[in-house]
């Protein structure tokens, strides 16, 4: 299991509009094309490590 939200609200709630000087949803829900790859880069080794852990 992968906490998303710590990574999009790491301080908790309520979320910040910026993370890493990344305005992540201008819209306040959604992400955008141009958000993707910042969270992308985040997730991606994150997945990896679980799926290690998890002997894959």
């Amino acid at each position: 299991m992968i906490d998303f939200a710590s990574l999009v609200c790491p301080g908790g709630a309520p979320c910040p509009e910026e993370v890493d000087g990344v305005r992540l949803r201008p819209d306040g829900a959604h992400f955008t094309e141009e958000t993707a790859p910042w969270i992308a880069r985040k997730l991606l080794p994150l997945l990896k490590d679980e799926i290690r852990s998890a002997g894959g």
